[in-house]
This record gives C-alpha cells, sequence and structure tokens, in this order.
C-alpha cells in the first residue's frame, strides 16, 4: 500500500507542478528527486498512476494553445524571439495530438491507400 501512496504523492506533485505551475515533467521530476527511469517503471507498473499523469499531460496540450497566443501578444519580447516559440510550442503540439496536426487524414481511416482506390 506504500507504494500506492508514493505514486498518489507523485501524481498529486506532477498535477499542481504541470498544470498550476506549467513546469515541464522533467523540472516536476526535479523538484522530487525521481530520476526518469523510476518515472517509467511507476508508468509501467501502475495503471492508474499512468491514467492520471497522461490526462495531465494532454491537459498541458490545451493549456498550451492559450500559451501561444500570450506569446503571440507578447510585444516586449522580439520578433524572433516569439517566433521560436510559437513554433516550438506548435511542433510539439502536432506530434502529440492529431488535433493539432497540419495534415489530416480524412479519407482512408488510418489505412494505406492502395493505388488501385485511386
Amino acid at each position: 500500500m506504500a507504494a500506492k501512496r508514493d505514486a498518489d504523492a507523485v501524481a498529486d506533485h506532477l498535477e499542481n507542478a504541470l498544470l498550476n505551475e506549467g513546469k515541464t515533467l522533467t523540472a516536476a521530476l526535479e523538484e522530487i528527486d525521481l530520476d526518469r527511469s523510476t518515472y517509467a517503471r511507476m508508468i509501467l507498473r501502475d495503471p492508474e498512476f499512468e491514467k492520471r499523469v497522461t490526462v495531465y499531460r494532454e491537459l498541458c496540450l490545451h493549456l498550451m494553445e492559450d500559451e501561444l497566443l500570450e506569446i503571440a501578444d507578447n510585444k516586449e519580447l522580439n520578433f524572433a524571439l516569439r517566433r521560436d516559440m510559437i513554433d516550438t510550442r506548435k511542433w510539439i503540439l502536432a506530434r502529440r495530438n492529431e488535433r493539432y496536426r497540419d495534415k489530416k487524414d480524412i479519407t482512408t481511416d488510418g489505412k494505406p491507400l492502395l493505388v488501385s482506390d485511386i
């Protein structure tokens, strides 16, 4: 049962650090001296922990949408820096969630398109 409480404590910390404080996963893990391999084992061994963390990471993507607007509207940052910050976030969003990709699969349902289909 102690391991479960530890997973709950870690998940609670990640919820706060990722969603409320806007920290990266790496920074949040470093705060509690949890190395990546231990975190990975927790994900693999505890489905409830994995589910909670997955939800937090997905919510972070949605929060990143607001960050994009804040960065774009921040005239105190020079244009090149704003562009780089926006492009980096857009790249992350596009790779982590299909909703943010430029290209959408609207015809093949994820299956390869056969020449005979054309």
